[in-house]
């Protein structure tokens, strides 16, 4: 795993509002899971059986979890699955935790965006996003929301839900 990813997760929630420590780009990276499968010709890494990606206090775990390469070995994406998959990393300047849960997670590197799809939710603190789909772009500081229904479409039934806490003086 390169630090492209390390630093492009670390970047990843609310538009710069939120930083990773800053430190954790500099840490080695652990990869534990119950399986492990390499498959170079199709540029992808498959880890299942609670898998976990660590570094420093970047924690994503998920049932299973892709990597995927390109011809330069360089990560252009990876995928977390599970019921639910988690993320989780400590920013700098004591703030609490930046946390995220959805059935699916996609990070992509080749345009600094985050996917969270399924049951998706982020917090930090006592401020709240979930919807059924979440989705970060870090270059332009825009986070979109929405529900959908199991087609993909546009949900009339649920809503979008945000909890916006105040600050603490």
């Amino acid at each position: 795993m390169s630090h492209k990813l390390i630093a492009f997760i670390c970047g990843l929630y609310v538009s710069g509002a939120v930083f990773a420590l800053s430190t954790d780009k500099d840490q080695p990276i652990f990869i534990e899971a119950d399986q492990a499968e390499i498959d170079d010709q199709r540029g992808v890494t498959i880890y299942r059986g609670d898998a976990t990606i660590t570094q420093g206090s970047l924690k994503i775990n998920g049932n299973v979890v892709t990597i995927h390469f390109d011809v330069n070995q360089d990560i252009t994406k990876v995928v977390a699955e599970g019921q639910p998959a988690k993320f989780k990393q400590k920013p700098d300047g004591g703030k609490p935790n930046q946390n995220a849960e959805a059935r699916v997670m996609e990070f992509h590197t080749n345009n600094d965006t985050i996917i969270l799809l399924g049951d998706a939710i982020s917090w930090q603190g006592e401020s709240k996003i979930s919807a059924d789909r979440i989705v970060y772009n870090t270059l332009q500081g825009k986070v979109i929301a929405e529900s959908l229904d199991e087609d993909g479409e546009e949900a009339s039934s649920s809503r979008v839900s945000i909890i916006i806490a105040p600050k603490k003086k």
